[in-house]
């Protein structure tokens, strides 16, 4: 074990083969630049919901710029990944979620709302059987449905999605970068073999298996010993979240946020972690 490797060390038959998404940065890149350009294919399906067909097609073009975008996400965040304090794939990552909210602004919020707009909702359980190929979408359009009192005006929805970097990336994205890039655990632990090791995320469920009860103590005071010399800053990132999530959830009319039931306590975990 000893030193932690560099991927450039790493065997290629052990990575993962992103070139099977993108073989290069500049396709990715090309990729990008050409879903950019087909913004308005979705937005152009505004106030088109009239039939089955026309939900069809909505649907499917919805469905082919999703496909689009993941792939572009997937190759973004997996690169990030390799190396988290790589500026190329930080920028990457950054983009490609940049662009999956402008898409859900420009055009997938309003598709929601105009389906529960439809007078009367049965027309969508009527289209289903009138047309074989929204077969398919069923279970998707019984939970839109079933989501109604939870759905806000198109406007709205807008609005929510629009902020969608804000509401994803902090402090998540702080998080990643600090618990992955910049947080160093103590230089060396002992394993089973009584060797110096360098503890890591990978190596730390590894060594916490470890036959020698002392093992796994030294193990787990050396990480949890670190964050704990972060607990101003970890606890600052956390209230965050909390604050970030009271304040989008009441807008999405979720009764439990909206009548302040998290801030109260009412948060029940004891059966998640002991026995009934």
């Amino acid at each position: 074990m000893g030193q932690l490797p560099t991927r450039q060390e790493i065997p290629e038959e052990l990575k993962w083969r992103l070139e099977d998404i993108f073989a290069t940065d500049r396709e990715w890149e090309t990729e990008l630049a050409q879903i950019r350009a087909h913004k308005d294919e979705i937005q152009n399906l505004r106030g088109t919901i009239t039939s089955a067909q026309t939900l069809l097609h909505a649907l499917q073009v919805r469905d082919e710029i999703t496909q689009r975008l993941s792939r572009l996400i997937s190759y973004a965040n997996m690169r990030q990944d390799e190396d988290n304090t790589e500026p190329r794939y930080q920028r990457y990552a950054d983009q490609a979620m940049r662009i999956a909210v402008e898409f859900n602004s420009a055009g997938g919020a309003f598709l929601q709302p105009e389906i529960l707009a439809l007078d009367p909702p049965r027309d969508v359980v009527r289209w289903i059987e009138q047309l074989p190929e929204l077969e398919v979408y069923r279970h998707h359009l019984d939970n839109i449905l079933r989501m109604k009192p939870h759905t806000l005006p198109a406007e709205q929805e807008e609005l929510l999605a629009a902020a969608g970097e804000l509401a994803q990336a902090p402090p998540g994205n702080i998080f990643q970068m600090f618990n992955n890039a910049d947080l160093k655990f103590p230089p060396r632990v002992k394993n089973d073999e009584g060797q110096l090791v360098e503890l890591t995320h990978g190596r730390y469920i590894q060594l916490l298996e470890s036959r020698h009860q002392e093992v796994r103590r030294d193990v787990f005071e050396a990480m949890y010993t670190t964050y704990r010399g972060w607990k101003n800053t970890l606890g600052a990132t956390y209230l965050a979240a909390v604050k970030k999530t009271a304040l989008l959830f009441p807008g999405a009319q979720i009764p439990f946020f909206s009548r302040g039931g998290f801030a109260r306590g009412q948060c029940k975990t004891r059966g998640l972690y002991q026995p009934s």
